[in-house]
């Protein structure tokens, strides 16, 4: 287990590329990460761990829907190939 690839995928993107997962109550690239492993059908549960609060709140709201579709999904995936 390593969270988020002990940190290869952060700190991510440009945030204004998050702007299209906006929508989908996306606001950062920890939940862009978040909300693109829970929105793959195949995963049934995410345990991201935090010792910070407020993180725990930003965790959350990636937990819950909408969930991102296949185009989403691909954008999460072109921008953490390009981090």
């Amino acid at each position: 287990m390593r969270p988020f690839g002990e940190r290869d995928l952060l700190p991510g993107p440009d945030p204004s590329l998050l702007a299209p997962l906006e929508p989908f109550g996306v606001r950062t690239w920890t939940q862009a990460l978040l909300k693109w492993l829970l929105s793959d059908p195949r995963v049934q549960v995410a345990i991201p761990a935090t010792r910070d609060p407020c993180h725990a709140v930003d965790n959350a709201a990636a937990g819950t829907e909408p969930w991102l579709g296949p185009d989403e999904r691909r954008l999460v995936e072109r921008l953490a190939d390009s981090s």
